[in-house]
């Protein structure tokens, strides 16, 4: 990856938890072009304010959908379910 980064980090402190949101931006070597995807960081702490535990949370479809040719399926699934009738 190039210039691989976390942007737009918004975060919410709840007691021993921390809430991180996140965009991950990064390039290719070969390709100019700039992919992103966004996520959140679940991350807990104990009462010496050590990491307990720390979970990313991220659609894989999101990413998939960034390179060819896994990006022709799900497109086209979401392209399907974006013209479902949504209930209220």
């Amino acid at each position: 990856l190039e210039e691989p980064k976390f942007l737009d980090l918004q975060t919410v402190n709840r007691g021993n938890v921390v809430v991180l949101k996140w965009l991950f931006v990064f390039g290719l070597k070969k390709k100019k072009a700039r992919y992103q995807f966004p996520g959140v960081s679940w991350i807990s702490f104990n009462e010496e304010k050590l990491i307990t535990s720390h979970n990313d949370y991220w659609d894989a479809c999101e990413l998939i959908s960034l390179f060819k040719p896994m990006n022709y399926p799900i497109n086209w699934i979401k392209k399907i379910i974006s013209k479902l009738p949504r209930e209220d």
